[in-house]
């Protein structure tokens, strides 16, 4: 059995984990082709004259499994993620594993900086959506090794090399020790250097990682068992998805993950369309957009149950999708964010503002231009909504300094 690193055993896993987590087993050469290829990869003299050397298969590895604890949770690495995705900049939340200045992972070495690199790659594309399988087969090719390795080489007895015409785990495991992967140190380094990318990745799980049955071969020579690893071998990672982002347990639901990055281009396309507009135009066209693109969402404004996620953000305003709608604090989000990524000609500044309208709770924008302040409700300036006539868009009022105001 492989030697753990981290975590607990295969056996923990919950039962919906695959239990084949690697391919067959190497197919035996021939044995016209096994003198062949395998001579042809060694030294000259390594085979007596006359002695056929004949192929040893190896076992299937045992996958591990570990889990990461004390992070936080799905819903927190998605909001950050999405700030990512609209603000271009990351945001410190509470526990939270702090990148250093210096990726985390530029300290990581051989094997290990490999697999750090093409873990990452997939795991940007998954949390964009444009990738949706988390079963990841990282490639890797064997350098700096020796031609082959002895049971001397390995600090084992010629008997522990081969049980039952197989490569000994005793033997693999040596074999491995060489390469010293550390995938639990690769993982735990992703989670410093990208949490939010892993916003769909469920750590109340275990994860599993460990190598495919294609890395080492092996051959009875002249002088005793030979051990080598073949030029190009896999490693496979497999990380579960969290409910809210899944289609299956190693499969993210691309519908939901590509929606923050999509939802920050529409968002930036609206900036760009109103470029060359007066200041009034785009503060105009800001509220018209948002009152064209999204309705007022009832069902989560007055069902107390309902969590806290998608209808109190922006995202839902700008993903084309009329079937989404938010509450008051999308929409005064979704106005701060256009008014926070334009050129203004005169000093516009964007305040969110949270009170009472009657009874109720509500958020709104406060729009700072030049010395004077108006108020922008843009949820009430909604069609079928008391400010449809422009009755509360930009209209001033009188303040003091407690920034306590009064809008007539």
């Amino acid at each position: 059995m492989t030697k753990k690193r981290e975590g607990q055993r295969l056996s923990a896993l919950r039962g919906h984990f695959r239990t084949e987590f690697f391919g067959n087993f190497m197919k035996r050469f021939l044995l016209a082709a096994a003198v062949i290829l395998i001579t042809a990869g060694f030294p000259a003299g390594v085979f007596a004259a006359g002695n056929i050397p004949s192929e040893i298969p190896a076992e299937q590895p045992e996958e591990e499994t570990a889990v990461l604890e004390g992070l936080p949770d799905n819903d927190e690495l998605f909001e950050g993620y999405f700030e990512e995705q609209f603000y271009g900049k990351k945001t410190a939340k509470p526990g939270m594993l702090k990148a250093p200045q210096r990726p985390a992972g530029d300290r990581l070495t051989g094997y290990n900086k490999t697999l750090y690199d093409s873990l990452l790659t997939h795991i940007k594309n998954i949390a964009d959506g444009t990738e949706t399988d988390t079963q990841f087969s990282c490639q890797l090719a064997a350098s700096g090794m020796q031609d082959y390795y002895t049971a001397s080489d390995l600090g084992l007895q010629e008997e522990d090399m081969v049980i039952d015409g197989r490569i000994s785990n005793q033997a693999r495991d040596a074999m491995f020790d060489l390469l010293d992967i550390d995938a639990s140190l690769v993982i735990r380094t992703l989670m410093a250097d990208g949490p939010y990318e892993l916003y769909w990745f469920d750590k109340t799980v275990y994860y599993s990682y460990g190598f495919g049955s294609d890395v080492i071969s092996g051959v009875y020579a002249s002088d005793g068992i030979h051990l080598f690893f073949n030029p190009s071998f896999t490693y496979h990672v497999d990380m579960p998805v969290a409910d809210a982002y899944a289609a299956g347990t190693y499969t993210t639901d691309a519908s939901k993950t590509a929606l923050p990055k999509q939802a920050a281009a529409n968002a930036r396309n609206v900036v760009a369309d109103n470029e060359g507009q007066t200041d009034y135009q785009k503060i105009t066209a800001y509220k018209d957009y948002i009152c064209q693109a999204v309705d007022y969402n009832h069902t989560a404004a007055e069902i107390i149950e309902t969590p806290y996620g998608d209808p109190w953000q922006m995202i839902w305003v700008f993903d084309e999708n009329p079937n989404t709608k938010v509450v008051c604090e999308g929409y005064s989000k979704a106005f701060q964010y256009l008014c926070d990524q334009s050129t203004f000609n005169a000093k516009v500044i964007c305040r969110t503002m949270t009170g009472d309208m009657g009874s109720e709770g509500h958020m709104w924008n406060v729009l700072q231009i030049g010395r004077q302040n108006y108020m922008v409700d843009v949820t009430n300036s909604d069609s079928g909504c008391v400010g449809e006539e422009g009755g509360l868009f930009l209209v001033g009022g009188t303040g003091d300094e407690n920034l306590t105001y009064t809008f007539l």
